[in-house]
Formats: structure tokens, sequence, C-alpha cells
């Protein structure tokens, strides 16, 4: 199989757009991997081959510009045959991906609880402006740069978004049998594949949430500011309106609120020091938890989402005090 068609193949899967044939080649490919046990799923394969393949093309390339530019040469050089490093450089991708997979399988039982080594929430920024929240244990696949009709991106776990407003272009979310759609909104998308229940819930704006149920049939809601939707396999869409309340702050900081492996309550006291607020901790369980999250710049009802989600916990607030209870870090 050609280089270019190996391409095509991976980038639709990807995506959510290859068809039943090309699904039956990356299912085979993985299976053939099967024999080392991975824990990599297919998409992580499928991430690992298209870096692999970018790779390896530079090097192709740059072995034709060798060739070309010693053409002239009066020393006599061998002939570089480039299909021929196509076809070494395919071999030496399904080595590698071999190679992927051991290791996967012999590194995945040193990562623990979140309990134990800490919430690390991965700050994303997209090539539309946009920025993405990805909590632990989760995977986010998206393009380099979002092409000029659409920005789609594909979701398993947990995330928060906060789009960017692009009327021509939706940004769509592919999650499991979820599709999450908007204009430019923030929001968080809970969607694991070891977990029943799935649910979208919009911060501020409104998005269009489709389900694909197994029977062909689709279900569609619209949610707007503070609403919220959760769905399991034997049951249609719930719809709840969660309390609603006002964003706490408009604006950002542009302080450092950069925090490596920190405790909740080093978070805490630097939000009430720059917003001029009052947080305090409901449940004392959660002072256990840490946290590895760039809050700089954000408002600071963003920040307490972001805060806590990643440590299953709620804020609200009571007059002029803010507080965060929930049972804490473990998952």
């Amino acid at each position: 199989m050609k280089i270019r068609r190996i391409k095509e193949i991976l980038r639709n899967y990807r995506f959510g757009r290859s068809s039943a044939k090309e699904n039956q080649v990356i299912d085979n490919w993985y299976d053939s991997l099967n024999s080392h046990k991975s824990e990599l799923s297919r998409e992580e394969i499928v991430d690992i081959g298209q870096k692999i393949l970018k790779q390896v093309n530079g090097k192709i390339d740059a072995m034709a510009d060798y060739q070309s530019e010693n053409s002239s040469n009066r020393h006599r050089f061998l002939p570089i045959d480039i299909s021929y490093a196509l076809k070494i450089s395919a071999v030496f991708i399904l080595g590698i991906l071999t190679f992927s997979v051991f290791v996967g399988n012999h590194t995945t039982s040193e990562k623990g609880s979140a309990s134990e080594l800490g919430v690390h929430v991965n700050k994303i920024n997209l090539s539309d402006g946009s920025i993405v929240w990805l909590k632990s244990d989760s995977r986010l696949y998206y393009p380099e740069k979002f092409d000029q009709n659409s920005r789609e991106v594909r979701l398993e776990g947990e995330a928060f978004f906060d789009v960017v407003h692009d009327k021509s272009r939706p940004f769509i979310i592919h999650s499991g049998d979820m599709i999450t759609k908007v204009l430019g909104t923030s929001f968080n998308v809970r969607d694991y594949k070891k977990q029943a229940e799935k649910a979208v819930e919009v911060l501020t704006g409104s998005v269009k949430v489709t389900l694909n149920r197994e029977d062909g049939t689709r279900e569609n809601v619209v949610l707007k500011s503070r609403e919220k939707v959760s769905y399991n396999k034997a049951a249609p869409f719930g719809e709840e309106v969660i309390k609603n309340e006002p964003p706490l702050m408009s604006g950002g900081s542009n302080m450092d609120l950069k925090f490596e492996e920190a405790s909740i309550q080093e978070i805490i006291e630097k939000l009430n020091h720059v917003h001029n607020v009052r947080i305090k901790i409901k449940n004392e369980a959660l002072s256990a938890c840490s946290i590895t999250a760039d809050l700089t710049n954000e408002t600071l009802d963003l920040c307490l989402e972001i805060i806590s989600r990643a440590i299953n916990a709620k804020y609200y607030q009571i007059d002029d005090q803010i507080f965060i209870d929930g049972k804490g870090c473990i998952n």
C-alpha cells in the first residue's frame, strides 16, 4: 500500500470520516499487533502512525533533495530509489508501531491513581484560538491547523472547551456516540469508555448535542447557558438546569497562575489574592488533592470550573463567599 494511501486512511479514521473498508484496514492492522497484548487503543495507534509518517516523509524529502543536488557531481553515486525507500518506510512504521505497543504495555502499570499523583489538567491551544483543558486519563485528537470550512476534533474522556466564535465554521466534537456542535461558547464534555453515563454541560453560550444510537436513530437537544444533558445507552437524553448563577468575574488576570503539583489550598489562596474574593473548602478531603494546570489570564468563573471538575467537586456562592465541595480527586 502506498504511503499516500496510508496517510489518507489514518487521517480519515482519526476524524471519523473513514469508510467501512478503511475501518477494516485499521482493525486488521490493530489485530496484527495484538500479540503484544497492547494497552493502546486503535486511535492511539493511528495517532502514533501519523506522527511517524510525518517524520518519515521528512527523511524521504531530504533523500530526494540529496539525490538532486548530487546528480551533476563528477563522482559516481549509487542512485537512490525513492519508491524503494517508501516501501522500507512502510515496514519501518509497522516496526515502530509494534515497539510502541510493547513499550505502552510495559509502562501503563506505572501510572497510579489521581489521588496518588495529583490531577493534571492539560491546557491545549488550538489553531483557531480556542482553548481546551483536558482532564487526566483523557485524549484529544485534533489537526495542527483547521481547514477553511470546519473545526472538528475527537475526544476520549473529559475536557472543558472555550471555543472562539466563528459563524462560518462550526466547532464539532466527536465523542463516542455523541456529536457536540457549537459556534462559540464554553462547555464541558464527559465521555469515558468505562463509564455508562455521558454528559455535556454548558457554562456560556449554547450548543447542539446529537446522540447516534445503535439502532440508527438520532436524538437532538439544544443546551443554553447553565444547562446540562446526560445519557446512557439504556435511557433517552435527560436534561437538567444547573443552578443558574451569573459569572463571578468577567475579566481574567495577567498574573502568573501556572500551578505544578500545587495543593488545592495553595491554588485557592492565590485566587483569593488575585481576584480579591473569599473561597473556602467545605470538605477537608479536597485538601489532599493537587493540580497541575495553567489558569493564567482566565476568568475566576472559568478557573473555578476547571478546578472543580478536575477534583470531582462543585462550587457555589453564598453572599460574598464561594465554597468548593465534593468527594475529592479519587476517580
